[in-house]
């Protein structure tokens, strides 16, 4: 147990050595309590923690102000935060089950997690119930089956801000099938994913699982390259903005939303040289009320597909569709108004300005001649 106000400083590399084994019931090989507002200091220590997969490294304790920083977490043991005012920094994390994990019962606000390196081979960090959290400029080396987390917690995460991190999943290691980079599959709000790299996510890079309360997540700036699955999908959530992202070579669709509304902005989607891609096609569609703009699209026969039995309104306009690139492909064919044999789509959304709306896989609003046509690249 580490009294507040303790600073302990290793003297550099794996020279200053916390080695301990973890078996039932102990939780933790250095546990912090603050109790008079004073923050505990770790800096330049290595923890060598053997024992039950799960147990932690160390224990924030639940007060406030724990800095961690150019430490080195080897074996199972990793970081249990719960508290205030926790800095994680430069750490590298390896051989952790679950490196970083929020407590699940005990509320955090205001932790930032900077410049560590993770080499996790399940869950880098799993953030629950948390207000007020920045995830900046880490690494995470497959294979991991998820980057970063969100799932719930005795509180709904909010404020949640993922910058300028890099996955990696072609390192040379054999990632999980169902690897995905950032997953939000519980209650979350106001949670901004930008300026991160993703390269190689078995899955996808950026998930939303239906089922949860899931409002206002900006999807900006990412650079996306060579997904075996998708590159972003969502299936649930609120005012979701897929903004201004690079994604290459996705094998499946690049952006899929289903169940989820939101707007598709201005993103880069070429998918010239993916492997395996087959029928599959830039943007899926299906429940769910969209706005699909200025988005270009190179590589791929379809730059749209929209499912049998989609309810919502889809608007479609003014996209950049290269040369051999048509609009839309419906997926399975579509039997509008109760038709009994595939007809072709009344909206038809190819080079065109307009929007269609549907509504349990009967178009409600018949298509209209669009005034200005997608500006060919």
């Amino acid at each position: 147990t580490v009294p507040s106000g303790v600073e302990l400083l290793g003297s550099g590399e794996y020279k200053t050595i916390i080695d301990g084994s973890l078996t039932p019931p102990s939780s933790a090989a250095l546990l912090g309590v603050v109790n008079n507002g004073q923050p505990i200091i770790l800096h330049g220590i290595a923890f060598q923690v053997s024992g039950t997969a799960g147990h932690n490294a160390v224990d924030t304790g639940g007060q406030s102000g724990f800095l961690i920083e150019n430490c080195w977490f080897q074996g199972n043991g990793g970081v249990l935060v719960r508290g205030g005012d926790i800095r994680i920094d430069h750490s590298v994390f390896d051989g952790a089950a679950n490196p970083i994990i929020f407590s699940t019962t005990h509320p955090s606000v205001d932790v930032q997690i900077e410049g560590d390196i993770f080499y996790a081979p399940a869950t880098g960090i799993a953030i629950s119930g948390a207000n007020t959290v920045r995830v900046e400029g880490n690494d995470f080396y497959g294979p991991t089956t998820i980057g970063v987390l969100m799932t719930n917690g005795s509180a709904n995460n909010t404020n949640i801000v993922i910058s300028g991190n890099t996955f990696r999943q072609d390192s040379g290691t054999t990632p999980f099938s169902s690897q995905t980079d950032i997953a939000i599959e519980g209650n979350a709000s106001q949670v901004t994913i930008t300026g991160n790299t993703s390269s190689k996510p078995t899955y996808a890079s950026v998930f939303l699982l239906n089922g949860y309360t899931i409002d206002t997540v900006n999807i900006l700036g990412n650079t996306i390259l060579n997904s075996q699955g998708n590159g972003v999908q969502a299936l649930g959530g609120t005012n979701v903005n897929v903004q201004g992202n690079v994604i290459n070579s996705s094998q499946k669709e690049a952006i899929v939303l289903n169940g989820a509304s939101g707007n598709v902005i201005s993103n880069s989607v070429d998918k010239a040289s993916a492997a395996g891609s087959g029928s599959f096609n830039a943007i899926r569609l299906a429940n769910g009320t969209f706005s699909v703009s200025g988005n270009t699209v190179t590589g791929v026969s379809q730059a749209y597909s929209i499912d049998n039995e989609a309810s919502g309104t889809f608007s479609i306009l003014l996209n950049h569709l290269a040369p051999g690139v048509s609009g839309a492909y419906l997926f399975p064919p579509f039997l509008p108004n109760g038709a009994l044999t595939p007809v072709v789509f009344p909206c038809r959304i190819s080079s065109s300005n307009e929007t269609c709306s549907i509504v349990n896989g009967l178009v409600s609003s018949a298509y209209t001649s669009p005034t200005t046509q997608d500006r060919k690249s």
